[in-house]
């Protein structure tokens, strides 16, 4: 019962300048109405060519529900967010100076601008890097500083991951200057519902049924107070933020499905990055308590950026130099990316990393090649096998099981604090280290052997410790672990896909220290055995005629139980066990 829809944040100036850089001429130099046309145009070209590859990367975006700041219906939301704002007292417009790029010619806000420099006191525009100046001209705003305490406390109300990106959303806030100015002074993007009567100055709002409207294009159909019909429409936009302020508005259709509403809103997580805590973090808190009265999510997981080799963030808007995404996708798989992707804790950037995306490569290999040899062990095991416990597991059964229960509730609370990286390390670790390196090793001589208590033992064990494996790497290796599960345990499982199968979750008693404390002596003993192969020059897999161990009285009985595993680990013929 997830709703995870995409939204594309495609009006404002951003998609201006990208047009412009696109078509190679400025706004400026174009009919408007020619210039809004072929950016619609190429707005929609882009998009398909960024759900194409968010396809392909394996979002599990739900793309029935695909929206567009530019849509009908966000912009039917933002100019309804408009109206009650004015209407409440919280939206005006005055003329004052204003925040003014002269390269764009527009106003900004002050999350607009970059950190100030000794050169230009007041900083530069984010969008272009121009140096900003005051300029007296007539902006529509919000107002927000007279609630600073207010949304101080709303931001500490939330659930930070991590919890330190707080103390940006606070400093932010604490060092607002300007009420937030939502107008500008460009082309694309949602108009102000509005009218000036040219007669004696009144403004006349458009009606919520009316809505969405361009007042450009349709004038009032009564006139105003006054008697007079010739009205001058509001010809300014709004800054993209003051649509993408109300996205959880948006998708929970406040506008025109109460129900729908009641159910999905407030959400329970925004996903952004860091860069963008300062507006449409800050904005959508603002727009949501004004509408609401309610905070718009329970959680917010702040993620960094791709960093280029010369550790810059790599964006789609400025050269970087780096391979691009779809390229690295067909060279190295979209399970390689994805594991590069995760491997940086929560909040943090990091290089866009060749020899990260190739260590990938090879977990991606190494899954495939285990996979592959469980299956040659496999194939026997019936549904009722696996349902019920073999009386005789060992105690390298024993001591894989408890590792891995210890793997499942380790790697779970991680992800439960948004901590991915962290979680991906315990599965790694437990899948090369005990899985493959240990386990396989020491349980190799039952898998092979004729049918037995024993072998059934290391069977059942296998089933589990890599069927559950598999699903902890689902969320990071969509493609692999879903080819593994379908050809190897989907019939047996019972469910469609890995996606959709059940979250792992360990029987208490598999966690047991005992088991796993014997299987760290066997473990050790079987370190011993190698140690002394390669001081005389022999090879791990060489056979030993005869081998003669000491080991401490209170392990000898676990070491008996496991004498089959650690024979056929060791390739000792005649193996002497003497207590201490």
């Amino acid at each position: 019962r997830i709703f995870y829809p995409m939204g594309f944040d495609d009006n404002g100036l951003p998609t201006e300048r990208f047009a412009e850089k696109t078509f190679g001429r400025k706004a400026t130099e174009m009919e408007p109405r020619e210039f809004i046309a072929r950016c619609l145009q190429l707005v929609e070209q882009t998009e398909d060519r960024f759900e194409s590859l968010w396809r392909r990367l394996g979002l599990s975006v739900d793309w029935q529900y695909r929206y567009s700041t530019l849509g009908r219906e966000a912009q039917r939301c933002a100019q309804w967010s408009f109206l009650q704002l004015y209407q409440a007292g919280l939206a005006y417009t005055q003329i004052a100076p204003t925040l003014w790029c002269p390269e764009c010619q527009t106003a900004i806000a002050q999350a607009e601008l970059d950190d100030a420099t000794p050169e230009h006191p007041l900083g530069t525009h984010e969008r272009c890097g121009t140096p900003v100046e005051y300029r007296q001209t007539r902006q529509w705003f919000i107002r927000i500083l007279e609630q600073k305490e207010r949304f101080l406390q709303a931001g500490r109300k939330i659930r930070w991951q991590p919890a330190y990106m707080l103390a940006r959303y606070e400093h932010w806030v604490e060092n607002l200057q300007w009420d937030w100015c939502i107008s500008r002074q460009r082309f694309l993007g949602v108009p102000f519902p509005a009218w000036t009567c040219r007669q004696c100055g009144t403004l006349r709002l458009a009606t919520l049924e009316q809505l969405p409207l361009d007042p450009r294009l349709t004038m009032p159909s009564t006139p105003c107070a006054c008697g007079a019909s010739d009205f001058k429409p509001e010809r300014d936009v709004m800054d993209t933020w003051a649509t993408s302020s109300c996205t959880p508005l948006i998708i929970a259709h406040w506008t025109d499905d109460p129900d729908w509403f009641a159910q999905h809103f407030p959400a329970s997580l925004r996903p952004q990055a860091h860069d963008i805590i300062r507006t449409w973090a800050f904005y959508t808190i603002v727009k949501s308590l004004y509408h609401t009265g309610e905070l718009p999510w329970q959680t917010i997981m702040i993620s960094g950026h791709a960093l280029s080799a010369q550790r810059g963030k790599i964006s789609k808007s400025k050269a970087h130099g780096e391979v691009g995404p779809m390229e690295l996708i067909e060279r190295e798989s979209a399970d390689a990316l994805r594991y590069w992707a995760t491997s940086v804790r929560t909040g943090q950037d990091t290089p866009l990393n060749p020899e990260t995306i190739a260590t990938g490569r090879k977990l991606v290999t190494k899954l495939w090649n285990a996979s592959r040899f469980a299956q040659g062990h496999l194939q026997d095991l019936t549904t009722e096998a696996i349902a019920t416990e073999p009386v005789m597991l060992l105690p390298t059964d024993r001591w894989l099981l408890s590792r891995l229960a210890r793997c499942i509730a380790d790697a779970t609370s991680e992800l439960e604090n948004g901590e991915y990286a962290a979680a991906r390390a315990f599965v790694e670790r437990f899948f090369w280290s005990d899985l493959c390196d240990n386990y396989l090793e020491l349980a190799k001589g039952r898998l092979y052997g004729p049918a037995s208590p024993e072998r059934l033992a290391a069977q059942w064990t296998l089933y589990h410790a890599l069927l559950n494996t598999l699903k902890l790497f689902a969320p990071y290796l969509p493609y692999i672990t879903e080819e593994i599960y379908l050809h190897l345990f989907a019939a047996l499982d019972g469910a469609p896909s890995i996606h959709s199968a059940q979250w792992p979750s360990a029987p208490t008693y598999w966690l047991d220290e005992r088991a796993e404390h014997a299987g760290e002596n066997i473990l050790h003993l079987l370190t011993l055995v190698r140690r002394h192969k390669a001081e005389h020059g022999l090879s791990v897999g060489a056979s030993l005629e005869h081998l003669a161990l000491t080991v401490p009285a209170e392990q000898r009985a676990g070491i008996d139980a496991a004498l089959v595993d650690l024979l056929s680990a060791t390739r000792i013929r005649d193996l002497l066990i003497e207590s201490e």
